[in-house]
């Protein structure tokens, strides 16, 4: 019987001293993939620290927060990595009864990252390693994840979460929902002063018709990411893969890029504004003061008085 990766899950996140780190211009983007193992598996680095620290900015997160977005985050950009079309997208819920409450986080085929999560202060001790309690943060629950590939109907699924340490927990996503054995390896560096220094995560895949040379020698590969987070410090994507698979027949495929970016903005909010009528919208003006909508994916709130109504519905009345 042939082994799987299924077992083999890493995560880490600790707070030792910062280390500044910028991508040139004129490398490729945060994400590259790549072959091993003469084609028979699949690897991809997605280096991510900008991300993170953007939703850090955004969201005001704490040092655990920001471990278990980041996380988050990581392995959604990969999975909208996969979509060939940028309409595609990908929307992933981890509902754990822990103190972080609900995270959720999402990707279109275009690399717009975004997400947040329930309670950005909340905070833990160290947990017995002396990392991030990310696990305790998360605690007990589901992960659901949503991809809408353009067809009649999104394809949705769900898992039990396996630990809430976010890496284990897509590993089990891939393994049952995808039918894909994969090792899943996301790291978040934090800072004594709550700053992401680095970010990044790595997977691996099992690719069909793989023999069991190659998944022995893949188990060992997993085997040896402890530290991800270290190896994306000073280095991109392509460098964690040289890194850590140039011994086994590295080919790099391609590359893409990912950013953390809110497709929210004035059109889209108008758009919600429309459909409640111009009364339904005054009377709350009235009552609030303003109409207030918040963007929980940013974090930006927008907010209409009574002349600002007024003027967009006029406006609409004069485009027909």
């Amino acid at each position: 019987m042939k082994k799987d990766l299924n077992d083999r899950n890493i995560t880490d996140s600790s707070g030792t001293a910062a280390h500044k780190k910028a991508l040139s211009a004129s490398k490729p983007g945060n994400i590259a993939r790549g072959l091993i193992l003469g084609g028979s598996v699949a690897v991809t680095a997605v280096e991510a620290s900008a991300m993170v620290r953007r939703a850090q900015k955004l969201h005001k997160l704490s040092p655990l927060a920001s471990a278990a977005l980041g996380r988050t985050l990581i392995a959604t950009a990969y999975m909208g990595s996969r979509f060939k079309s940028p309409l595609h997208s990908v929307t992933v819920n981890i509902k754990g009864d822990g103190p972080l409450g609900t995270i959720v986080t999402a990707c279109d085929g275009s690399g717009r990252v975004r997400g947040y999560v329930q309670n950005p202060e909340a905070d833990l001790p160290l947990n017995a390693r002396g990392k991030l309690d990310v696990a305790g943060g998360v605690g007990k629950g589901r992960m659901s994840v949503v991809r809408d590939m353009g067809l009649k109907e999104p394809f949705v699924a769900q898992v039990e979460l396996v630990s809430g340490e976010i890496a284990e927990d897509f590993t089990q996503y891939f393994a049952v929902s995808e039918q894909q054995p994969s090792a899943v390896a996301l790291g978040v560096l934090i800072t004594k002063t709550g700053r992401c220094s680095s970010a990044g995560g790595v997977f691996i895949h099992l690719l069909p018709g793989c023999g069991d040379r190659e998944i022995d020698r893949a188990q060992q590969l997993a085997q040896k990411l402890t530290n991800i987070s270290g190896n994306f410090l000073n280095a991109t994507a392509d460098e964690v893969l040289e890194q850590l698979f140039s011994g086994d027949g590295l080919e790099i495929l391609g590359h893409s890029s990912a950013q953390f970016k809110c497709k929210c903005s004035p059109a889209r909010i108008k758009s919600l504004l429309f459909t409640m009528t111009e009364e339904e919208l005054l009377g709350i003006a009235e009552r609030e003061g303003s109409v207030k909508v918040h963007c929980h994916f940013c974090n930006k709130e927008y907010a209409y008085g009574r002349a600002d109504i007024e003027q967009l519905f006029a406006g609409r009345k004069a485009e027909k």
